[in-house]
């Protein structure tokens, strides 16, 4: 396989939100299977593409890559080709370097009703790659979602169940009745997505997780799920709903806490305004 055919279906990988990593010879001694920049695609799940050399220092170097992978960072790793190391007798040695490529954030949509469509305007704008699922053609269009990375049309609870969700994986539920969303919910509790909204006033979410509760699930004490969904903002019109959402996800995404950035005067200062400007007052 060539470098070329490595490297496309690294970024059909990629945009299949399917994390993988790129292990590259950099520098040999002695005798060595490979020479330097040959390449190797591994996958989270130990499948490979490409080689750099066969035998059990391949084997070693697609471990590493698998770990690279679990951590989310590249590595880069030297390999005795010897007998005591790895029951080789080359006699030489190679080094290799392991870059890891993900998508840092990928939003599934499940819905595709108002608050869907803007959610989508606003992942495009700020280059969040997402996925839409929707039972009704209508709804999950091209029109109404140009930027979507894939449309699905299906039910979105059983779509989900079979796609690859993983710690990258952000899951919107915002269906078009209870039901749906239920089982949306159901599906996505199972998987290592790091966050898990639902659409929905207090009321309706208690009652679903009440009856989640009699089927031994426990989304109250589950920190990925937020529900209600999105941040309080104050508006409630789909826009605004969307953009609460889109808020909240990033906050989760990146640790934060979410408050206000502006400088604020310390506790024992009274801060006033005037004409003037601002004074402090001791």
């Amino acid at each position: 396989m060539g470098q070329e055919d490595l490297i496309e279906k690294l970024s059909a990988a990629v945009k299949a939100g399917r994390p993988a990593a790129l292990v590259t010879v950099i520098a040999v001694g002695g005798s060595a299977p490979r020479e330097p920049g040959a390449k190797m695609l591994v996958y989270e799940d130990g499948a490979i593409e490409g080689t750099v050399g066969g035998g059990r220092f391949e084997a070693m170097a697609a471990e590493a890559a698998q770990d690279a992978l679990k951590q989310r960072a590249p590595a880069k790793k030297k390999f005795e080709l010897e007998p005591q190391s790895l029951g080789m007798y080359c006699g030489g040695w190679v080094e290799v370097f392991i870059d890891v490529f993900f998508e840092p954030l990928r939003l599934v949509i499940l819905g595709g009703g108002h608050v869907a469509e803007q959610l989508g305007s606003l992942a495009a704008v700020t280059g969040v790659p997402y996925v839409v699922v929707d039972d009704r053609p209508e709804f999950a269009s091209r029109r109404r979602f140009p930027q979507a990375r894939e449309i699905i049309v299906g039910q979105p609870s059983e779509i989900l169940g079979r796609m690859s969700v993983n710690e990258e994986t952000y899951v919107v539920i915002v269906t078009r009745c209870h039901g749906f969303d239920m089982r949306c919910l159901v599906a996505a509790l199972p998987t290592t997505a790091p966050y898990i909204g639902m659409i929905g006033s207090r009321t309706k979410i208690e009652r679903l997780f009440a009856l989640l509760e009699r089927r031994d699930l426990d989304p109250y004490n589950d920190p990925r799920v937020h529900a209600p969904i999105g941040l309080d903002l104050g508006g409630k019109d789909p826009k605004s709903v969307a953009l609460s959402i889109l808020a909240e996800i990033f906050k989760v995404k990146n640790g934060a806490a979410g408050g206000h950035l502006r400088i604020q005067a310390e506790s024992d200062q009274v801060v006033e305004w005037s004409s003037g400007g601002r004074s402090v007052v001791k």
